[in-house]
């Protein structure tokens, strides 16, 4: 896992937010996270391509036209998931500035 901040921000102040993430990123199925002050990202891997397609003609097929509704949903949750993780460590954080 790799997180970066804000110059200034303090180690501790993001400890919660490190210990709240071992969830997400224990998923083998998520691929990347992603926070800003605009939006987060989540990335995760819902099917696996053919690896024939691939492999000879560089093309990325998939068996699946459509996700399953679970798989949405739950991808969706962990983007709220991660919101609400990173809101709680900035207003600590902002708290413990003062």
């Amino acid at each position: 896992m790799l997180m970066r901040g804000t110059a200034g921000a303090m180690d501790r102040q993001w400890h919660s937010l490190r210990h709240g993430l071992a969830g997400l990123v224990a998923d083998p199925s998520v691929k990347e996270a992603v926070v800003t002050p605009r939006m987060v990202r989540v990335v995760v891997q819902a099917a696996e391509g053919e690896r024939s397609a691939h492999l000879l003609l560089r093309q990325a097929r998939f068996s699946v036209e459509t996700l399953p509704q679970p798989t949405i949903r739950q991808t969706l949750d962990m983007a709220l998931e991660l919101r609400s993780l990173t809101a709680r460590a900035a207003q600590r954080a902002a708290v413990n500035a003062i």
